[in-house]
């Protein structure tokens, strides 16, 4: 039944390629890590096919009108009311999102202005209360200095009576003898 020997199933090798997504993304860091200086290109999708179910994606697109138009005599045929049906559905669908759009971006702008403005308010407010810690942090600073002074005048005055108090009894002594 089998003409190949046990050696030759030996060289033949399953077809490559990526069995499982961890194959695929291995491959993938392997080939960018051959060449590192390579610049790598990354596709992401755009915000407007995020943002809309697959079957809308179709509506998207601007109307393209059906050119199968029929001769003068010939009435509309029974698919035609269909036809017309569908395009209009989609341009009615294409209309809500351009109109979605404007509304998801004008309420974006509006959040950015009152975001900016809390913003400007709150630097005000530190700033303000910045000053004033720095305002009470000098007061602090020239109330310590004065105390200083004041310690040092009573220091010198202090020696100076303790001086006069030597004198004194240097000459009270001297007297004595």
């Amino acid at each position: 039944m089998n003409d190949l020997s046990s050696d030759d199933e030996k060289n033949i090798q399953p077809k490559k390629g990526p069995k499982t997504v961890t194959d695929i993304q291995r491959e993938t860091i392997e080939k960018l890590m051959k060449d590192p200086n390579q610049e790598v290109f990354l596709s992401g999708p755009n915000e407007t096919e995020q943002d809309v179910p697959i079957d809308t994606k179709r509506a998207l697109n601007p109307h393209e009108f059906v050119r199968n138009v029929m001769g003068a005599s010939a009435g509309a045929g029974s698919g035609e009311f269909d036809i017309y049906r569908g395009c209009r559905n989609r341009e009615r669908l294409r209309q809500e999102f351009i109109k979605q759009q404007a509304e998801r971006e004008k309420a974006q702008k509006e959040f950015e202005e009152i975001r900016l403005k809390n913003i400007a308010e709150a630097e005000k407010r530190t700033a303000k209360k910045r000053a004033k810690r720095i305002k009470a942090k000098e007061k602090l600073k020239s109330k310590f200095k004065k105390v200083d002074n004041i310690d040092q005048n009573t220091q010198d005055t202090n020696t100076e009576e303790e001086e006069i108090d030597l004198t004194e009894k240097v000459e009270e002594n001297t007297e004595e003898l």
